[in-house]
């Protein structure tokens, strides 16, 4: 198995990303879902259709964007985590391998 190195001739795929760094992306793209959403959504609560529930339907979208960018961070932060570990397993497959290599020799 061939890695891509960096700079510094570390291994690049190996690298972990630090909990901040986690939190800083899945926070991120929560606030981004949150605010897509928000903007995307918005625009159906404006129209001679509903003129007495306005601030309820502004209401009721800003709470579900929130949820929905909640929702979404917790899913990247949780799909960056699962993928640390299958990484992380990988790696100590192929070091037992090369171990029972270096052993059956």
């Amino acid at each position: 198995m061939q890695d891509i190195r960096d700079r510094d001739g570390g291994s690049a795929a190996r690298t972990p990303l630090r909990l901040g760094a986690r939190l800083a992306v899945a926070l991120g793209c929560g606030l981004a879902a949150t605010i897509v959403s928000g903007l995307v959504a918005g625009g159906s609560c404006t129209g001679p259709d509903l003129p007495t529930f306005d601030s309820t339907c502004s209401e009721l979208v800003a709470s579900l964007s929130a949820r929905l960018g909640v929702v979404v961070a917790v899913v990247v932060l949780l799909l960056g985590l699962v993928g640390r570990g299958i990484l992380r397993a990988a790696e100590e497959s192929e070091a037992r391998r090369v171990r029972d290599d270096r052993e059956d020799r």
